[in-house]
């Protein structure tokens, strides 16, 4: 037996306490020690890992920090007359192309320009990975580190940043890449691409999606252009978003008297026999201030959010700075066709409107409130083009029964979306879908109600979840929009947890050790009024740890 099948069979019979330990003492090994704290050894897999130096901060936002490290790069390569050229986006992320014959003189300009400050930290990069374990301060390279920098080629420079409270936010991910590129010698070395390279050529160290070599022809274009790339190839790459895109939330306060009076009247007219139990629970309307830590996500790692709209029936959170240019908040009223059929306290019925709220991007993201980011992600993670996006695919399965009562709402309703795309467009569909951001373009929204205004009529009037719903937003938006071209299967980095069950302590230790998931979310789809109070502790402490600071939606 190998020791993954033999740690696998170890982990699946300990009892949830004993994980949570075990993730929990993974996690304490990597916080930073108090500034002028002694110096510490720790073996971990044969190496030694020094504690590293470290800012104190209290903001971060992960975009910001990418942009810092490129501009505090090229200042300090500047006033050393160091030659470099600057490889346009594709990943979120310029490089910083250099020649390796003037790797010493680089290196030297970045201890000197960054010697005030000594949280600057150089990772070296391995078959495209950072090495953490071995990044250097740029301050005070050891011996050993000048060895590293003779070895390798490429490297990650960041700033080490970290929260009051320990959370290690400054990452290499969070840097920028130097790159050091071979010079070619000989006047018969093949290319890849056919003939041969010219001498002076110089070769990329590794992969890069953008450019394998620059001729020296290109290199001079480089130092010429204002952009530091050659004037043909620096405009913005095919694959890149550059649209405008908005965040929409739909968020409700279950606490609310005002609220609940309305709801608990309109429950009195509903025939509840034929509504799944799920339909109506307590948990399905509680606010544990998800959408406040879920703001910060945004601000941490997706700063490239145009405008936020919080969709609500007159609620407003009591900590949203509403002042605040980029926060919209919008009542059911302003974007429901027919008010008449308000109020409503249903999901669907809400994101069967959200095309109408005025001012919205063509290209928007609708979340839920228990949506999180969990790094940093791009424009490009959710929309492929300017005309195509992305949807993200459950393994789980539709069971072949047609929608009933005793289908939770979200299965009978993407049993009805098979039903109507079947008719439609003469094939079936088999799987749900992930709880992520959902990438939806309003003018596919606009031509879908045009298309069928009675089930947009229908759903929009139906005051809570019924099997004969349609989730229109979440799952026939993207049945619909890949049928006509318009939408295409992605893959994400993605975590899922329901909070009633036993094994949440695991889930929310995980995330706050090693925020494993680009996305990832805290779904509660039938917690007891018992479990209440634990869970918003729990999840409290948790988001607190991985999102410590307040976002500039909070008042």
């Amino acid at each position: 037996m190998s020791v993954k099948s033999l740690k696998r069979r170890i982990a699946k019979r300990l009892p949830v306490r004993a994980k949570v330990f075990l993730v929990n003492a993974r996690a304490a090994s990597f916080l930073v020690p108090e500034s002028g704290s002694r110096r510490i050894k720790r073996s971990t897999a044969g190496s030694t890992l020094h504690p590293k130096p470290s800012m104190l901060v209290d903001s971060f936002d992960g975009w910001a920090e990418r942009a810092e490290a490129l501009r505090v790069a090229t200042d300090a390569l500047d006033r050393s007359q160091v030659e470099y050229a600057l490889m346009p986006e594709r990943y979120g992320t310029k490089t910083i192309v250099l020649k390796e014959q003037d790797k010493t003189t680089a290196i030297q300009a970045l201890y000197e320009g960054l010697a005030a400050d000594q949280a600057w930290l150089l990772s070296p990069v391995r078959d495209g990975a950072p090495r953490i374990e071995r990044a250097m301060a740029v301050a005070k390279p050891s011996k050993k580190d000048v060895a590293t920098v003779r070895k390798c080629h490429e490297f990650r420079l960041f700033s080490r940043k970290v929260s009051a409270g320990g959370q290690v936010l400054g990452k290499p991910t969070f840097g920028v890449l130097l790159s050091f590129w071979q010079p070619v010698f000989e006047d018969d070395l093949p290319r890849p691409d056919g003939y041969t390279y010219k001498i002076g050529t110089v070769l990329a160290p590794s992969p890069n999606g953008i450019c394998a070599y620059l001729t020296p022809e290109s290199w001079r274009d480089c130092l010429a252009s204002s952009t530091r790339w050659p004037q043909a190839a620096s405009h913005s790459h095919i694959y890149q978003i550059t649209d405008p895109i908005d965040v929409v939330y739909t968020w409700v306060d279950g606490d609310d008297p005002v609220w609940q009076r309305r709801k608990n009247e309109a429950l009195g007219h509903t025939d509840t026999a034929e509504l799944n139990s799920t339909s109506v629970n307590v948990s399905r309307y509680v606010s544990r201030d998800e959408l406040m830590y879920s703001l910060r996500s945004i601000e941490l790692y997706a700063n490239w959010v145009r405008n936020i709209y919080i969709v609500t029936d007159h609620q407003t959170p009591s900590w949203l700075d509403t002042s605040n240019p980029r926060i919209k908040v919008v009542n059911h009223e302003d974007i429901f066709a027919d008010a008449g059929v308000l109020p409503v306290f249903n999901s669907h019925a809400i994101e069967s409107q959200l095309h109408h709220i005025p001012g919205l991007s063509n290209k928007f993201l609708y979340l839920n409130d228990d949506v999180f980011f969990g790094r940093l992600v791009q424009p490009g993670d959710f929309f492929h083009s300017a005309r195509i996006g992305k949807y993200f695919p459950s393994k789980a399965c539709l069971d072949v029964a047609p929608a009933s009562s005793r289908d939770l709402p979200v299965l009978s309703a993407a049993k009805n979306a098979r039903q109507l795309i079947a008719d439609e467009f003469g094939v079936t569909i088999t799987n749900k879908f992930k709880h992520t951001p959902i990438a939806l373009q309003r003018d596919v929204l606009y031509e879908m109600e045009e298309r069928f205004p009675e089930l947009f009529s229908e759903v929009a009037a139906s005051k809570f979840r019924h099997p004969s719903d349609y989730s229109i937003a979440s799952g026939l938006y993207h049945f619909y929009a890949f049928a006509t071209g318009r939408s295409v299967p992605g893959s994400i980095s993605y975590g899922y947890q329901d909070i009633s069950k036993e094994n949440l302590p695991l889930f929310l230790a995980r995330v706050v050790a090693r925020n494993p998931y680009a996305v990832f979310c805290l779904n509660d789809t039938d917690s007891t009024p018992e479990q209440l109070a634990s869970l918003a502790s729990q999840i409290t402490q948790s988001m607190d740890q991985c999102y410590p600071f307040k976002s500039s939606f909070e008042k």
